[in-house]
């Protein structure tokens, strides 16, 4: 059975689209931040496998300091999966494997 606490009447997820208003709000200001840092570095000449590699692991460092070993693997794994369906390709955009 629920509980009768008046605040539970007032609870109507309200604080949950409060919390997801401001991840959104978060990830729109994070990612402004992030193309801004993309552009300039472009037109500095800054090689663009390098920018992406930059940003893929300072990504992956701010991960680990909020979630768990797991929870990275789960999630680079989803991005692994996305690029083999090919979600990622740009059409227009070589699709060729860099040489190793």
């Amino acid at each position: 059975m629920g509980s009768t606490s008046p605040t539970d009447d007032h609870d109507d997820g309200q604080s949950g689209a409060h919390e997801d208003e401001h991840t959104l709000n978060d990830l729109s200001r994070a990612g402004s931040v992030i193309q801004h840092a993309i552009k300039y570095l472009m037109e500095k000449n800054v090689d663009e496998l390098a920018i992406a590699s930059a940003l893929l692991g300072g990504g992956l460092g701010v991960l680990a300091n909020v979630l768990d070993r797991d929870a990275i693997e789960k999630i680079l794994t989803n991005a692994i999966a996305s690029v083999r369906a090919g979600e990622l390709h740009t059409p227009g955009i070589a699709t060729q494997t860099p040489e190793k």
